[in-house]
């Protein structure tokens, strides 16, 4: 029998609408799963999982909005999973409430120390947890607004370079101390400049959005993510990627920019594209930021000195792939 009493004949909202949202739930007691589900289902869509492992692999695929945890779930608690979210950049900014059977003000403590944004003691009230999660869904709404005001690229929709810079040297120390790989891509559009001359900016603009939009849906999951590094320069940065899978994803960069055709007459072409350099990194000591930067756009300057809308990479001891 589950350990989680509810009043379920009073959790009614408020009439305010609320944009559909995606929750996950976290509990390993199967009954008291499905009460949480079941209550958390007119804040939208709700998705539930019995152990914490599963909920970050899940998180790899698609980012909720808001996750509900229980503290206790076996072998790896709550409290270590909500620490291991927080470590990667992807995931840091989710809410995380846990339920805890505990009414120490230690375990309090600890589910703060974890990262959690807050906790609902059981037996859990209705209410009282679906206002506590519509209060973080509202927290969160304000943030995102804030933050794409600060690290959005206001003319592309993409990243900017502060946000490529920050993000950048936390996915570098994740993968360090994962011994993951990480591999970085230099996308600049060839013969921009031209471009620009011939058909104006106004084009110019509308050609650069384009571009990073197709960036943008070549990247399939949300652990990688596209910056504006500068002028007609993008930066892609794709976590837990060898550089096979990176050549990989490049290559359909290639192929979509070709498909959508851009008129470019100043270009060899006849049509926009791009060249794309490319650097990969597993060994600890190559792992900083900079280095990996660097290498990338050493492979870029290679792709356009070769004649452009292709790819340049190179693994991490610098052998030509």
């Amino acid at each position: 029998m589950s350990n989680i009493a509810v009043n379920i004949r009073e959790a009614k909202l408020p009439d305010e609408s609320l944009a559909p949202h995606l929750i996950y739930v976290v509990d390993d007691e199967e009954i008291s799963l499905e009460i949480l589900k079941e209550l958390l289902k007119p804040l939208g869509e709700v998705r539930g999982f019995f152990d914490g492992e599963s909920c970050v692999k899940a998180c790899e695929d698609t980012l909720p909005d808001i996750i509900i945890m229980d503290v206790n779930l076996g072998e790896v608690s709550g409290l270590q999973v909500c620490r291991k979210l927080k470590s990667m950049q992807v995931t840091k900014e989710i809410p995380i409430i846990f339920i805890t059977a505990s009414q120490s003000t230690h375990a309090e403590s600890e589910c703060w120390q974890a990262g959690g944004a807050d906790f609902v003691n059981k037996p859990v009230n209705a209410l009282t947890l679906q206002h506590r999660v519509r209060s973080q869904l509202r927290y969160k709404r304000q943030a995102d607004q804030l933050r794409q005001l600060t690290y959005v690229d206001d003319l592309c929709g993409v990243y900017n370079k502060r946000y490529l810079l920050d993000a950048l040297d936390r996915d570098v120390r994740n993968a360090r101390r994962n011994m993951n790989h990480i591999s970085v891509m230099m996308v600049d559009i060839d013969w921009f400049k031209q471009f620009n001359d011939h058909y104006g900016h106004l084009h110019g603009d509308t050609c650069l959005r384009r571009v990073a939009q197709i960036l943008s849906k070549s990247l399939m999951r949300p652990t990688d993510y596209v910056a504006r590094y500068g002028g007609e320069e993008f930066t892609c940065v794709l976590n837990n990627t060898t550089e096979a899978d990176a050549i990989t994803v490049a290559e359909r960069m290639l192929e979509a920019i070709h498909h959508v055709n851009i008129a470019h007459e100043k270009s060899e072409f006849g049509h926009i594209t791009v060249s794309i350099g490319i650097y990969s990194a597993h060994k600890k000591e190559t792992l900083r930021s900079a280095s990996i930067l660097q290498h990338a756009d050493s492979n870029l300057y290679q792709a356009k000195r070769s004649g452009r809308a292709r790819i340049v990479s190179s693994s991490d001891n610098n052998e030509s792939v």
